[in-house]
C-alpha cells in the first residue's frame, strides 16, 4: 500500500498521464499493489484492477507485442483472460492484431484452445504408441512385435486410433459424469 503522500501524488500524476496514450500507456499504467484506492485517478478501483491484470500478463506486457496489441483495454482485458499458454499460441499463430475487436477474443479463445487440444491429442498419441508398442512387445514377442511396428504409419495411426477409442471409451464408462456410473 502506498502511505506516502507525496508519492500518492507522484503515482496519480504518472497514471493520469499514460491513461492518455496508447497501447503501452496502457501497460505502462500497471499500478503499485494497493494504495490506489487513495489516488486521484481518472478510473474507478475495479478499472485500475483490470489494468493490474492486463499488465500482469507477460505475453501481453512482452515488448515485442506491442505492435501486435489492439490500442483498446477492453480487448486487452478481454485478451488477458486467457492463459499464458493460450496467449503464446494465439501470439505464434498471429490472432492477436491492432484491428481486432472484443467479439473477436471469444473466436480466438475457441481456436487457440482447439490448437492446444491438437497437441495434447498429439502427445497422448505418441505417449500411446510408444506405450501400445512397448506393452505389445511383451505380449505377443518381439517378433511380432517388430513385423507391428514395421507397418506403414498409416496403418498405425489407424491402431494407435483404435486404441484411444477403446480406452476413452472405457474412461467414460467408469467415471461418474462422463457416461458412466
Amino acid at each position: 500500500m502506498i502511505a506516502d503522500h507525496d508519492l500518492r501524488i507522484e503515482w496519480s500524476e504518472r497514471i493520469r498521464s499514460a491513461w492518455q496514450k496508447s497501447v503501452e500507456s496502457i501497460l505502462e499504467t500497471n499500478l503499485p499493489h494497493g494504495g490506489f484506492e487513495m489516488m486521484t485517478l481518472p478510473f474507478s478501483a475495479r478499472m485500475a484492477q483490470q489494468l493490474m491484470r492486463i499488465a500482469g500478463k507477460p505475453a501481453l506486457a512482452n515488448p515485442n507485442h506491442g505492435s501486435l496489441l489492439p490500442a483498446s483495454w477492453t480487448v486487452l482485458r478481454e485478451l488477458s483472460r486467457l492463459d499464458d499458454d493460450e496467449l503464446d499460441v494465439a501470439f505464434e499463430k498471429r490472432l492477436i492484431e491492432p484491428r481486432l475487436e472484443r467479439k473477436d477474443v471469444p473466436g480466438i479463445r475457441a481456436e487457440v484452445r482447439r490448437a492446444l487440444g491438437r497437441r495434447v491429442t498429439e502427445r497422448a498419441k505418441e505417449i500411446v504408441h510408444r506405450s501400445f508398442f512397448a506393452e505389445l512387445r511383451t505380449e505377443v514377442g518381439p517378433e511380432l512385435a517388430a513385423r507391428l511396428e514395421a507397418l506403414s504409419p498409416a496403418v498405425k495411426e489407424q491402431i494407435i486410433e483404435v486404441v484411444i477409442s477403446i480406452l476413452v471409451a472405457q474412461t467414460k464408462s467408469t467415471l461418474p459424469g462422463l457416461g458412466g456410473r
